[in-house]
């Protein structure tokens, strides 16, 4: 007999049920233990909060923990291991808040709130979970760590198997790849199936693996036919530089040898795993950027990272092991911490079993509301989708299998489909927040919407290198280039989207210390805008936002392109924002637009330049009201954005790139009279009732008898700018912010024409 919910039937006693196994528990985790009846509870309510369950203890050694280890207590000890293990090490050289929190000395850490949780994640389909809160004592931060997956029986789903690539797997990937290959002819756009990188792996051979050079596979004995061979492409995480350092690469010194055959000894385990995959599904190359790229050679490496957008878009499939943290780390064999409980029935006899598995916990503000399905699983919590250069290899490539420690998948321009399930899930523009391989449909006002998803989901990427977050979106920005070819790209951004574009802001991150956002003008950003990139480029800043448009104005119709829905990257409408600036050029330095390579429009940023001739008005400091912190998220520490009142009648809400909440009582009020506010752009603003929370203000606008804004109470969005001199002799200025007036009060369009005047501004 079973117990069933939501269709989903739980095996949960009879004759083939396995055997409880000998545990020792201490009084306290004898609470976790899961029964029939928690099962029955949960099937009804979707969670069983564990009362009772309850232990402080200190890093980075947790005492008590080894204590009630060496006292007998499997899951102590079992916790102990998974907090000390290399799983936590990694999120904390991401993320320096929980490395100090778990392994600097003397942190007292409560273990709380333990219980299981039950969600549905697909019709029918269920996701079983268990998780253990921990508190910070210093700072009351709540983190999930570890969070513990549920496997074995009871079975809402099937328990992932230790072989990534077992024969079943082999079978639904090849069948994935055909099913692509004769019904989805959008995925091919873009593959050209003629192109062969510069360098190849060549894995023909069962007993050894050498480099080849493309040109001798298209013009020597190894070519077949018209079209070159297939081939595969990895993309996958080095790790911390210690890993990185072992990883076995093609130098000037040893291509000869890699040309001849690359050894096998040494070789790290992905790299090992990659290549068995590869001849798993039949392709006879792979390209791997370690081994077919000169390492150290800067004029290789800068040919090879731009064209980037062909290697990974013309590949026959990307492999990517998300649950691979380093190079040093394979990702065929599935073999995470775990432990085995016994399974009560309700007389309270042992009826079986089941295991608690290890999963790196949800550390992404901007992944807390994805849903429980393997696939946001596998990517949410592993190293790959943090990584900034896998961001592009996964955009610019036609189709991905995915090898997470939940399943397998496969994933291509028009669907997604895992392992075990039947349903395929159709691509939308929405996918690009979790997930930045483009969808097949690109036009329009799609092209702009697809690339504003892009920058922000881009900018929470990490870099081990933050100079590399221009050259990593290279290959990308070429493609897009290719869709848009009377376009220019401008520093992260297109030219004829500049009035929207450069309104980016900076939203919550949680690796933000908001001690340092005490300026209008950061210290450092002459500095970097004269070796790296503009001040009005966001590409090496993190956690873009461009959500706040699209909560602040009506939007636009979307286009009818045509398209048979299939693969369609969203229905949703584009925010409609009018350019109200009067000219707006953009320079490179020293070259004209014509003079100026490629290369150069996509990989070099220093030097360039924006002049606008817009509306401009001083910041009116001295006649407003002490500004206020605006909640916009509903979160304590917002900081960034604020609220402006004159005579307690509206203005503004700003949203600074370098100045903190906090620091207000302690910064010099005479910086504001150097602020000018740059009018870039215009919508149709929404009624008070329309406005998220955060962004409205108290309204009096002019609402017409149907309810609808009138045409010429539009919002306005703009710039801050400071001068790089004080007074600015020289007309150049630094952006430190942007702003967006409501049409209530004081505020609006309208009302911001009134005291602006048209100047010339260039923006450095």
């Amino acid at each position: 007999m079973g117990t069933t919910t939501s269709g989903c039937c739980f095996p949960l006693r009879g004759s083939q049920a396995p055997t409880g196994p000998e545990v020792q528990l201490c009084e306290n985790c004898k609470r976790l233990v899961l029964t029939e009846k928690e099962v029955i509870h949960m099937a009804r309510t979707g969670m069983w909060e564990i009362e009772g369950y309850e232990m402080t203890d200190s890093s980075p050694d947790f005492p008590k923990l080894k204590e009630s280890a060496e006292n007998g207590c499997d899951f102590c000890l079992f916790l102990r291991n998974t907090l000390l293990s290399p799983e936590v090490d990694f999120d904390a050289d991401e993320i320096p808040r929980i490395r100090k929190t778990y392994r600097d000395a003397g942190h007292q850490l409560l273990f709380h709130r333990a219980g299981y949780r039950m969600s549905i994640y697909d019709e029918g389909k269920l996701w079983l979970s268990f998780e253990i809160w921990i508190v910070h004592d210093a700072t009351g931060d709540m983190e999930l760590l570890p969070s513990l997956s549920l496997q074995d029986p009871p079975k809402p789903r099937v328990a992932p198997s230790q072989n990534a690539l077992q024969s079943t797997t082999n079978l639904f990937l090849r069948q994935a790849i055909e099913r692509c290959d004769a019904y989805h002819d959008k995925c091919k756009v873009g593959r050209d199936p003629a192109f062969l990188p510069t360098r190849l792996v060549d894995v023909r051979d069962e007993n050894a693996v050498r480099l080849v050079e493309g040109f001798t596979i298209v013009g020597g004995d190894d070519a077949s036919s018209s079209s070159a061979p297939k081939y595969a492409a990895l993309s996958y995480c080095w790790g911390p530089r210690a890993h990185a350092d072992q990883q076995l690469k093609t130098t000037d010194e040893n291509i000869g040898q890699h040309l001849f055959e690359i050894p096998m000894k040494g070789m790290p385990a992905v790299l090992k795993d990659a290549i068995r995959a590869t001849r798993e599904l039949g392709i006879p190359f792979i390209w791997i950027d370690c081994l077919c790229i000169i390492q150290g050679n800067l004029q290789d490496w800068e040919k090879e990272a731009g064209s980037m957008h062909k290697v990974y878009g013309s590949a026959y499939i990307t492999l990517c092991p998300t649950m691979s943290k380093s190079c040093l780390n394979g990702f065929l064999f599935r073999d995470p911490p775990s432990i085995v409980f016994p399974y009560h029935s309700l007389n309270g006899q042992p009826a079986g079993m089941y295991r608690i598995r290890f999963t790196r916990s949800w550390i992404w503000k901007m992944y807390l509301t994805v849903p429980h399905h393997p696939f946001a699983v596998d990517l949410i919590s592993g190293s790959w989708v943090r990584r900034g250069w896998t961001f592009q290899e996964a955009a610019l490539s036609s189709r991905m299998v995915l090898f997470g420690a939940s399943a397998t998948h496969f994933h291509c321009r028009t669907s997604r489909v895992t392992e075990g399930e039947d349903t395929e899930t159709s691509v939308s523009l929405d996918d690009l927040g979790l997930f930045p391989l483009l969808p097949s449909t690109l036009s329009g006002d799609k092209l702009d919407e697809a690339w504003k998803h892009i920058v922000a989901s881009y900018s929470q990427r990490n870099f081990t290198k933050h100079t590399d977050a221009i050259a990593a979106l290279a290959g990308l920005a070429h493609r897009f280039h290719s869709l848009r070819e009377k376009d220019e790209y401008c520093s992260g951004m297109w030219l004829s989207q500049l009035h929207e574009q450069l309104l980016w802001r900076r939203a919550m991150y949680e690796g933000i210390s908001w001690g340092w956002f005490f300026n209008l003008l950061d210290p450092e950003l002459p500095e970097r805008v004269l070796l790296h990139a503009p001040s009005w480029s966001w590409i090496q800043r993190i956690n873009i936002d461009y959500q706040y448009i699209r909560d602040s104005v009506l939007p636009t119709e979307p286009e009818d392109d045509g398209s048979d829905g299939h693969g369609d990257m969203s229905i949703t409408p584009s925010p409609g924002l009018t350019d109200e600036t009067l000219r707006l050029e953009w320079r490179l330095p020293g070259k004209s637009g014509d003079e100026s390579s490629v290369v150069d429009r996509f990989m070099q940023f220093r030097g360039q330049e924006l002049e606008i001739t817009g509306f401009v008005a001083r910041f009116p400091l001295a006649n407003a009201d002490k500004p206020l912190e605006v909640d916009e998220l509903r979160e304590a520490d917002t900081n960034l954005f604020w609220k402006w009142t004159i005579s307690g009648q509206y203005f503004c809400h700003t949203n600074w790139d370098f100045l903190s909440y906090t620091s207000w009582d302690r910064i010099d009020k005479g910086e504001f009279q150097h602020l000018r506010m740059l009018l870039l752009s215009s919508g149709r603003g929404k009624s008070s009732g329309e406005v998220s929370p955060g962004n409205a203000a108290s309204s009096d606008g002019n609402i017409s008898e149907n309810g609808d804004v009138e045409e010429d109470d539009r919002t306005a969005f703009g710039l801050f700018l400071f001068p790089t001199i004080k007074e600015s002799e020289n007309g150049k200025f630094y952006r430190v912010g942007t702003w967006h007036s409501f049409c209530n009060g004081k505020g609006g369009f309208v009302r911001f024409l009134q005291y602006a005047t048209v100047e010339s501004l260039v923006l450095v």
